[in-house]
């Protein structure tokens, strides 16, 4: 990958070359963002991620929640700042980040407000503002039942 990036050298018709004139994919700006369309092989993986990704959606929703409960178990059953460190981070590897990144993919992709980009909107708005009261009242519950 890295003799890749050091052969980009110019823009050709939109496209993303190298010297020796190989393309690698179109380029679009959009909202500051780039997308790399020729970007992991061909985009096989951008593909998949776009083919499934209601269940990816739900997978990581699950594993977010779990990675929550985690978090509260290390917390106050463990006792341990290191399991806690390790599921912050579980947390963020499974719930907001990549949440945002498959929003701002899907919007890219289909240039459109869709379904699945407003539902990763409104679980977003839900997250900041209702589902701090939810988090703390689990807290507090979580609280309660390891303490014992």
């Amino acid at each position: 990958m890295g003799s890749v990036v050091l052969c980009l050298t110019s823009w050709s018709e939109g496209k993303l070359v190298t010297r020796k004139g190989k393309s690698l994919g179109d380029i679009s700006f959009l909202c500051g963002t780039i997308y790399f369309s020729g970007f992991f092989k061909g985009g096989k993986i951008m593909n998949f991620i776009l083919e499934y990704k209601w269940i990816i959606l739900v997978s990581l929703e699950v594993l977010a929640w779990a990675s929550t409960f985690f978090l509260f178990y290390a917390r106050y059953g463990m006792k341990s700042t290191f399991w806690f460190k390790v599921a912050s981070v579980l947390f963020a590897v499974t719930g907001v980040i990549p949440q945002v990144i498959m929003g701002i993919i899907n919007f890219i992709h289909t240039r459109k407000l869709d379904i699945f980009t407003i539902i990763i909107v409104v679980l977003l708005i839900y997250g900041f503002t209702f589902g701090k009261k939810e988090v703390k009242k689990l807290d507090a519950w979580a609280q309660k039942k390891f303490s014992k």
